[in-house]
Protein backbone atom coordinates (compact mmCIF):
# COMPACT_ATOMS: atom_id res chain seq x y z
CA UNK A 1 0.00 0.00 0.00
CA UNK A 2 1.39 3.38 -0.93
CA UNK A 3 2.09 6.00 1.69
CA UNK A 4 -0.96 8.19 2.20
CA UNK A 5 -3.42 5.63 0.79
CA UNK A 6 -6.79 5.33 2.48
CA UNK A 7 -7.52 2.65 5.03
CA UNK A 8 -10.33 0.23 4.27
CA UNK A 9 -12.49 -2.08 6.36
CA UNK A 10 -15.27 -4.38 5.19
CA UNK A 11 -18.29 -4.37 7.46
CA UNK A 12 -21.57 -6.26 7.13
CA UNK A 13 -24.67 -4.24 8.04
CA UNK A 14 -28.32 -5.16 8.12
CA UNK A 15 -30.81 -3.05 6.20
CA UNK A 16 -32.09 -1.57 9.46
CA UNK A 17 -28.56 -0.67 10.61
CA UNK A 18 -27.81 1.01 7.29
CA UNK A 19 -31.11 2.89 7.27
CA UNK A 20 -31.30 3.99 10.90
CA UNK A 21 -27.63 3.98 11.90
CA UNK A 22 -25.65 1.97 14.38
CA UNK A 23 -22.40 1.99 16.31
CA UNK A 24 -19.92 -0.86 15.97
CA UNK A 25 -16.38 -1.29 17.21
CA UNK A 26 -13.96 -2.38 14.48
CA UNK A 27 -10.23 -3.05 14.24
CA UNK A 28 -8.32 -1.56 11.29
CA UNK A 29 -4.78 -2.63 10.48
CA UNK A 30 -2.54 0.16 9.24
CA UNK A 31 1.04 0.41 8.09
CA UNK A 32 3.55 2.14 10.32
CA UNK A 33 7.01 3.42 9.47
CA UNK A 34 9.91 1.33 10.74
CA UNK A 35 11.87 3.01 13.54
CA UNK A 36 15.21 1.83 12.08
CA UNK A 37 14.82 2.97 8.45
CA UNK A 38 11.98 5.51 8.93
CA UNK A 39 10.04 3.89 6.08
CA UNK A 40 12.74 4.18 3.40
CA UNK A 41 13.66 0.47 3.45
CA UNK A 42 17.38 1.36 3.58
CA UNK A 43 19.95 0.77 6.28
CA UNK A 44 20.57 3.90 8.38
CA UNK A 45 22.92 6.31 6.62
CA UNK A 46 22.06 5.02 3.12
CA UNK A 47 19.46 6.19 0.63
CA UNK A 48 17.55 4.64 -2.27
CA UNK A 49 19.15 5.14 -5.70
CA UNK A 50 17.63 5.70 -9.11
CA UNK A 51 16.70 2.44 -10.85
CA UNK A 52 19.34 1.47 -13.41
CA UNK A 53 16.86 -0.23 -15.73
CA UNK A 54 14.19 2.47 -16.13
CA UNK A 55 16.30 5.50 -15.16
CA UNK A 56 13.90 6.46 -12.39
CA UNK A 57 10.74 6.68 -14.50
CA UNK A 58 9.25 3.43 -13.21
CA UNK A 59 8.37 2.34 -16.75
CA UNK A 60 10.22 0.58 -19.56
CA UNK A 61 9.48 0.69 -23.27
CA UNK A 62 9.88 -2.13 -25.75
CA UNK A 63 10.15 -1.48 -29.50
CA UNK A 64 9.16 -4.22 -31.91
CA UNK A 65 9.73 -3.87 -35.63
CA UNK A 66 7.98 -5.96 -38.26
CA UNK A 67 7.01 -5.69 -41.91
CA UNK A 68 3.80 -3.97 -40.78
CA UNK A 69 5.64 -1.17 -38.94
CA UNK A 70 7.01 -0.39 -35.53
CA UNK A 71 5.16 -1.17 -32.30
CA UNK A 72 5.93 0.48 -28.98
CA UNK A 73 4.74 -1.00 -25.68
CA UNK A 74 5.18 0.56 -22.27
CA UNK A 75 5.00 -1.39 -19.00
CA UNK A 76 5.92 -1.12 -15.34
CA UNK A 77 9.60 -1.73 -14.64
CA UNK A 78 10.08 -5.22 -13.25
CA UNK A 79 13.26 -4.31 -11.40
CA UNK A 80 11.88 -1.48 -9.23
CA UNK A 81 8.17 -2.43 -9.46
CA UNK A 82 7.34 1.05 -10.78
CA UNK A 83 8.83 3.06 -7.91
CA UNK A 84 11.82 4.30 -9.93
CA UNK A 85 14.14 3.60 -6.97
CA UNK A 86 16.29 0.71 -5.81
CA UNK A 87 17.47 -0.09 -2.32
CA UNK A 88 21.08 -1.27 -2.44
CA UNK A 89 21.33 -2.15 1.26
CA UNK A 90 17.86 -3.03 2.61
Amino acid sequence: MARGADLQALLALTLEEAAFGTEKEIQVDSLAACDRCEGSGCEPGTHPTRCGRCGGSGEVQDVQRSIFGTGLTQRTCGQCQGSGEQVADP
